[in-house]
């Protein structure tokens, strides 16, 4: 039996397995865990938020279900973020700005809203690393196009 047939057979007995087993693998299972997670607490929101696009394929395969999942528009919209849940939220975007082999941004209705609702929230004093710079001048690059 696969990873994916155990948990797809023992979903609806432990909604913890998902996560339990995510936590435990970085590629395709961390993917498929993902994309089976409900979040029902606060703990898995955060995890997802932290932990949900770092897997050894490709982030933008679960930005999308992580965006979601772990409420980032709500994030935003809450303010007052911690420099990690801010870099989190930039990780979370620039795999959502790949649109490689997977929809991320084209998924929203108006993905220049979201954007801008991030470059909004970036203001404050905040030490951002050399990878969050990247991904915001990405991120400003892009609405300017």
């Amino acid at each position: 039996m696969s990873l994916f047939e155990y948990i797809t057979d023992n979903i609806e007995e432990n909604g913890s397995l998902p996560v339990e087993c995510a936590k435990h693998v970085r590629g395709w299972g961390r993917i498929h865990c993902v994309d089976y997670i409900e979040p029902s607490d606060n703990e898995t929101k955060e995890w997802l938020l932290f932990n949900g696009t770092d897997n050894d394929i490709m982030p933008a395969y679960s930005a999308w279900n992580v965006f979601l999942k772990a409420d980032v528009p709500e994030l935003l919209r809450r303010g007052n973020l911690s420099y990690e849940e801010i870099h989190a939220i930039l990780k979370i975007t620039e795999a959502l700005m790949d649109e490689g082999p997977v929809s991320g941004l084209s998924n929203m209705d108006n993905p220049n809203v979201y954007l801008g609702d991030v470059l909004y929230r970036i203001e404050g004093d905040y030490e951002f690393s050399e990878e969050d710079l990247n991904i915001i001048k990405a991120v400003r690059e892009t609405l300017a196009e």
